[in-house]
């Protein structure tokens, strides 16, 4: 037994083979929730979901049964064309045709994509906001038994927010609060956190354990469908191991990415006297993509917890900030600051950092540069503050980091 081009886990087969297919008597009114709000949807004069794509929705809602187990995806990305119909738009979408090997492996072939309803979750303020009512509407018509979480956003609205999937590795199980919100919106049902498939067979398929991780969660939510499933420790260690390979993925690109800042400004702001602005600057930067990079910088340092913190990535940052300090700066003779309540180096230094050139747009990115750095002094000085307040709890429960670093976002 294989699935996504992994062999299927031996303690899984025993399961696997008891699964028996679904009951699709009662009817559901989901489909049809979905099919109203998909035709009355408009922008300005003119529909908003062509028909093929409202088509290709519906069928992936069906059947048109209550209960059994419920897949929410996110919304397929913007290429994907399903002008052809829904047999070649499922064939063309790799994250669907995994989600269908999934369903079969899992179930012994007994059942399959047809079978069990896929679900788009909204995407917040991408798509209209009455899209997260229908969506708690289609939930609360198909009173599914199991909800397997592949889709993470944050939304408004309550039930949405707490079937969006959790971290990698995580449980509901530590979520008492969102199961009871969801039973008092007259909501039984069971949640099983998986994550979307394309991190799995997309952007990290030389990896198996995400793949196995994947079959584990999906044979999971089939198994308590018929309450017929127990964790053992294995699948903790799989968990596990899972967490760890993601972090060590985190830590390859933390480190890809402080390269090519360094690359860029080496290339753009910095010489022997200090800041400089070479030629053709503006399209250099352009193309050197200095500001997706400090995007993702900032994506990375806004997700960080207590599970995910390296001391390493803060210290990975430090150095690499003390060095663009002298380079922008080599006349000023920066201090350390000692009690570290204005930043690593002493403040002052850097708040008299301006720009010199003559030109606006020089100007400009010149200071916005010190502004970066004034950024970055307080940033490491708050980083160097929280390890010395929690040394032991740092790694396991300790401050959320992500909220202590919020107000220093990068991402501005």
């Amino acid at each position: 037994m294989e699935c996504l081009g992994s062999p299927i886990d031996h303690r899984l087969r025993q399961l696997i083979r008891k699964d028996q297919p679904i009951n699709t008597d009662e009817d559901s009114e989901h489909v049809r929730i979905l099919q109203r709000f998909g035709k009355d949807l408009k922008i300005g004069q003119r529909d908003y979901l062509s028909t093929y794509d409202l088509s290709f929705g519906l069928e992936l809602a069906r059947p048109e049964s209550k209960a059994s187990v419920v897949v929410v995806l996110l919304q397929p990305h913007s290429t994907q064309d399903n002008s052809n119909g829904f047999l070649a738009g499922r064939d063309a979408c790799s994250t669907i045709k995994a989600v269908s090997d999934l369903i079969s492996a899992v179930t012994n072939s007994k059942l399959g994509l047809d079978d069990i309803s896929n679900f788009e979750g909204p995407e917040g303020d991408n798509i209209i906001g009455q899209a997260q009512s229908v969506f708690a509407d289609m939930i609360r018509a198909k009173q599914p038994n199991v909800v397997i979480s592949c889709f993470r956003i944050m939304p408004s609205n309550s039930i949405v927010r707490n079937l969006r999937c959790r971290r990698l590795g995580y449980s509901f199980d530590f979520d008492p609060q969102g199961s009871k919100q969801l039973a008092e919106s007259d909501l039984s049902l069971i949640r099983v956190n998986a994550f979307h498939p394309s991190y799995a067979i997309n952007y990290h398929p030389e990896f198996s354990c995400f793949k196995r991780l994947f079959v584990l969660e999906f044979t999971k939510a089939f198994a308590l469908w018929r309450n017929d499933w127990a964790d053992v420790e294995w699948m903790r260690l799989l968990r596990y191991e899972c967490i760890e390979q993601e972090s060590e993925i985190s830590k390859e690109r933390w480190t890809t990415l402080l390269e090519n800042l360094e690359t860029g400004f080496e290339k753009f702001f910095f010489s022997v006297s200090g800041f400089s602005l070479v030629e053709n600057t503006w399209y250099r930067l352009v193309d050197s993509k200095i500001t997706w990079v400090c995007c993702d910088i900032a994506l990375v340092l806004e997700q960080l917890s207590p599970r995910t913190y390296d001391p390493n990535l803060s210290l990975q940052l430090f150095r690499h900030f003390e060095n663009w300090c002298r380079k922008a700066c080599p006349r000023t003779k920066l201090q350390h600051s000692l009690s570290g309540s204005n930043g690593y180096y002493d403040h002052s230094e850097l708040l008299l950092l301006r720009s010199q050139h003559q030109t606006a747009r020089t100007n400009k990115l010149e200071n916005r540069l010190y502004t970066f750095l004034r950024d970055l002094n307080l940033f490491a000085a708050a980083f160097e503050n929280i390890l010395e307040e929690a040394p032991e709890e740092t790694p396991h429960k300790g401050h959320d980091l992500a909220e202590e670093m919020a107000p220093m976002s990068l991402n501005q």
